[in-house]
């Protein structure tokens, strides 16, 4: 069985690899609650002799700690036959990556539903005097659910299938326009390059917490990024300006539209250090959503 659970996990994390190369994703290290069976074992051993671990009349082991509503309540870390729990595993990895990488911040990016675990995991942690309540909500970064994929309902959706679809709808469309000015041979890198912006703009465009349900129009829609900059490029190429030339004011005091656009690009530094303190990806699509709007209303006059 074990050998069965091996192979399932190596293939995998080998497809899993291909698709976050695909997105443009690489890892440093890739690790795994199994990891850490068996200091988990010990980590309970040891919990015993501290007297953090307490047992119920089940004979369940358990972390008694305070809810963020400071009401008490138990963590469960062991069954009543001695196995132990993926919280278990948990407490026993993050004390592990502790001690490994030294880390000022630990963050888990998981979805909405496990909140409750990382409340459990976070109040478990304090528990312990050297942690000395290190550990706080910035823990978990929760993400929305996408609405009309469900696996548990057998509607299987794969990434691979929707990327390969996202570029086959931009082809499609790009094939339609007599005007199109891209190479026959450069077609399929060009929307493989829109499907995947696409995808990502749409699944960042909205507030991280938030559920949103997945559309193909918004899709294309979100486009208009890619070519607001193709646009962009092709105008810089064209005018021989660099950005180590002088540049003149005059057009910010005779183009009200040049000014809004410039006063928005000053807004920059800002929006970025707000989405990185607020783990907030949408403030920057939001950004560059209206720097695209103040450049087209720039662009007519």
């Amino acid at each position: 069985m074990l050998k069965i659970w091996q192979r399932f996990k190596d293939i995998s994390i080998q497809e899993y690899s291909k698709l976050y190369q695909r997105l443009g994703v690489t890892f440093t290290e890739y690790h795994s609650e199994s990891m850490y069976d068996k200091e988990a074992i010990s980590l309970t051993e040891r919990l015993k002799h501290t007297g953090i671990l307490q047992t119920d009349s089940e004979g369940k082991g358990y972390i008694q700690i305070e809810s963020d509503k400071g009401i008490p309540d138990k963590v469960n870390i062991l069954k009543s036959d001695g196995t132990t729990l993926y919280i278990t595993r948990d407490i026993a990895a993050i004390m592990d990556r502790a001690e490994k990488y030294k880390f000022d911040k630990i963050h888990y990016v998981v979805e909405n539903a496990q909140h409750m675990h990382f409340s459990h995991l976070c109040g478990a942690m304090n528990r312990y005097p050297e942690w000395n309540n290190r550990l706080n909500e910035d823990l978990h970064i929760k993400f929305g659910r996408i609405e009309g994929i469900s696996t548990r309902k057998g509607n299987v959706v794969f990434l691979k299938d929707v990327l390969d679809e996202a570029a086959n709808r931009f082809k499609t469309s790009m094939m339609a326009k007599k005007n199109y000015k891209i190479d026959e041979k450069d077609i399929d890198a060009v929307t493989e390059e829109l499907g995947k912006s696409s995808i990502i703009v749409q699944d960042l465009g909205q507030r991280r917490i938030k559920n949103y349900k997945f559309s193909w129009e918004r899709i294309m829609y979100s486009a208009k990024l890619q070519y607001c900059h193709a646009r962009l490029c092709s105008i810089e190429r064209s005018s021989g300006f660099t950005l180590d030339e002088d540049f003149t004011e005059d057009p910010l005091t005779t183009n009200s539209q040049a000014e809004e656009l410039v006063l928005h690009l000053e807004k920059f530094e800002d929006v970025i250090q707000e989405s990185f303190s607020t783990l907030e990806p949408y403030l920057v699509v939001r950004y560059l959503d209206q720097l695209c709007d103040h450049v087209n209303t720039a662009y007519k006059t």
